[in-house]
């Protein structure tokens, strides 16, 4: 059980990451408590949606960090690509 709060904790920072993007102290435990908040909810939705097996669980989580690690490439990536599209 210790090792799952340990990988909670992480991905709850991982996410408040994704969405600040902030190297502000005050912002970073802004986002540390989105990140918790979205973790959680997504959490409950995926138990809501049916039922699920404690490895789909895990699969789900690990499928929304996945997407929250490349969020920020991929926003960064379409930013520097839209100044070439525009000219």
């Amino acid at each position: 059980m210790g090792l799952g709060m340990v990988v909670t904790g992480l991905a709850c920072v991982v996410i408040g990451e994704a969405l600040t993007n902030s190297r502000s102290l005050g912002l970073a435990l802004t986002g540390a408590v989105m990140g918790s908040v979205c973790f959680r909810l997504l959490v409950a939705l995926a138990m809501n949606v049916g039922h699920l097996q404690a490895t789909d669980l895990k699969l789900v989580t690990a499928l929304c960090l996945f997407v929250a690690l490349a969020f920020p490439r991929l926003i960064a990536k379409m930013k520097r690509a839209r100044p070439a599209a525009s000219t």
